[in-house]
């Protein structure tokens, strides 16, 4: 059952199916209190998004640049996914993980997962900084 539709920065719908807000909510229960935000940002806050003007894909090097800026990144071998449309970083600090728990750092848009006390990947919201003002 479709919760709502809101539509990114081109026009194509979102649709927020009831499972899967029950999937965000079981992994991270404070998110219920940022349902209205959270469609908001989607649909408002994206339209004006400048991604810093980005017309290609950015390099390796600019995202964990722009990630140093934000978090102390570990030593070692790190598998970076970026989601530019959201911008959103994941950072992977093994090749697959199977987080059981995630910690948040709100004020810094930051998202830790681990597997048992491991930190095993990094979530970096809004990595080209706010994509609202005010």
């Amino acid at each position: 059952m479709t919760l709502d539709t809101v539509y990114s920065i081109n026009g194509v719908p979102i649709r927020l199916t009831e499972e899967r807000w029950d999937h965000i909510v079981d992994k991270r229960p404070y998110m219920r209190r940022y349902y209205d935000a959270m469609l908001d940002a989607i649909e408002n806050c994206m339209a004006r998004r400048k991604l810093n003007n980005l017309t290609t894909e950015p390099s390796r090097d600019e995202l964990l640049s722009l990630a140093a800026e934000r978090v102390k990144l570990p030593e070692g071998k790190l598998w970076l996914t970026y989601e530019p449309d959201a911008d959103i970083l994941y950072i992977r600090l093994k090749e697959r993980t199977d987080p059981t728990i995630s910690k948040d750092d709100i004020d810094k848009g930051i998202i830790y997962d681990y597997e048992g006390k491991k930190l095993v990947g990094i979530e970096i919201l809004d990595l080209y900084g706010p994509s609202c003002e005010g």
